[in-house]
């Protein structure tokens, strides 16, 4: 129970990780309606899903395997890997950001000594602390499974931008958990994809996304970072 009790505190969505100042590119997909009403959320939400268990997540499986070790080097060998495959400036930003940010927590909550060792090496400069991997960090030093720190993950995805959603287009809190209940079930497919793929295999192909958040670093209003 309290496994399950720490595994909850992580995925909720006021964790002071600032995430809920991204949109994962839902704010310019709504402006070039490729988004317009529930159902094409609810699809844009799993191609995030989607993207994310091609790459974070499997970065994350190493990271946790190399963190269980002890090996915070290869931890940073993998950080970096991933973040070399953010193609834009937002998602960079984002997953630097929001990860510092979960660490910093993480070594006032819970303290530990890789996730103090971690946090150094981001305050730094030695590592850039993506999301995912910091993420893995301090689930492994919490005493969490893998198969925690990955729904933590999907389900912080899938938060954001329905959080998100609600402040940017005519959805409702009822659309949006009935968009989470529907695809928190694919999750486990999400694990068990991922955990098929090596370092190597990582890729998140999706274009119109990758264009949505080129466009949105020149876009003159906008609400969220990303």
């Amino acid at each position: 129970m309290l496994m399950l009790a720490r595994a909850l505190q992580f995925g909720d969505s006021t964790l002071p990780t600032g995430a809920f100042t991204f949109s994962h590119g839902l704010e310019s997909a709504i402006e070039r309606k490729v988004v317009t009403d529930a159902e094409s959320l609810k699809a844009f939400v799993r191609t995030a899903l989607e993207q994310a268990s091609g790459s974070d997540v499997v970065a994350l499986q190493e990271a946790y395997d190399a963190a269980l070790e002890g090996d915070l080097d290869s931890v940073a060998m993998i950080d970096r890997y991933l973040y070399n495959r953010k193609l834009n400036e937002e998602p960079r930003l984002m997953t630097v950001r929001t990860g510092k940010k979960l660490v910093e927590m993480a070594a006032k909550v819970v303290g530990g000594a890789s996730i103090r060792e971690w946090l150094d090496r981001i305050a730094s400069g030695k590592t850039p602390g993506c999301y995912p991997v910091s993420l893995a960090v301090i689930f492994v030093e919490t005493g969490l499974s893998l198969q925690d720190c990955v729904v933590v993950h999907q389900y912080a995805v899938a938060m954001a931008i329905l959080s998100a959603a609600l402040r940017l287009m005519k959805v409702d809190h009822f659309e949006t958990q009935r968009i989470l209940f529907e695809l928190n079930q694919e999750i486990g497919n999400d694990f068990v994809s991922s955990s098929k793929k090596k370092l190597s295999d990582i890729a998140s192909y999706a274009p119109t996304v990758d264009v949505l958040a080129a466009v949105h670093v020149k876009a003159h209003v906008r609400l969220f970072m990303s």
